[in-house]
């Protein structure tokens, strides 16, 4: 490839009806000036195309910082969901052991108020059963005593008076 010095520096051999010389450097500057832009433009391009090339590089490494990221927070997630169902599977055990427990002690505490109703109707019973013959007992006594009260009225009386106590 001819530099856009080497294009201006070209010379030609001057033959006899040849080309304008004045014609062939003016045609060459412009071939030089564009040349210059070109390469100017190309350098340009290059340099452009090498700090996309590095924000391209950016960007990929961002991207996979994401993807990683984005791969550790789907692991987290699941570990907290994991784990926050398997806590809740304790909890739920926990409270079904305390509900089973507590029916447990409700149960034993109703045999146990059961158990005391029982024997207290059977006191209540013993104590009517007792009672009741304490009472026969007194008013059987209270009964021979009277009975032998008068009988002691009536031995001690003479016989008329016993006629007397007789009709009454």
């Amino acid at each position: 490839m001819q530099l856009p010095l080497e294009i201006r520096a070209k010379e030609f051999k001057r033959v006899f009806r040849g080309y304008e010389p004045e014609a062939v450097d003016n045609y060459l500057e412009m071939v030089a000036q564009d040349m210059e832009k070109l390469i100017t433009e190309n350098q340009r391009l290059k340099e452009l195309i090498d700090v996309k090339d590095q924000q391209i590089a950016q960007f990929k490494l961002l991207e996979d910082r994401i993807n990683q990221a984005l791969v550790v927070a789907e692991k987290t997630a699941g570990e907290i969901t994991e784990n926050a169902r398997k806590e809740a599977e304790v909890i739920i055990k926990m409270a079904q052991n305390q509900r089973d427990e507590m029916i447990s002690q409700a149960k034993m505490e109703v045999e146990k108020i059961k158990d005391e109703y029982e024997s207290l109707t059977q006191e209540f019973e013993r104590f009517k059963r007792e009672f009741k013959a304490m009472l026969l007992s007194y008013l059987d006594e209270v009964g021979e005593k009277e009975l032998n009260a008068k009988d002691q009225q009536i031995s001690q009386l003479k016989p008329k008076d016993a006629l007397t106590l007789k009709e009454q």
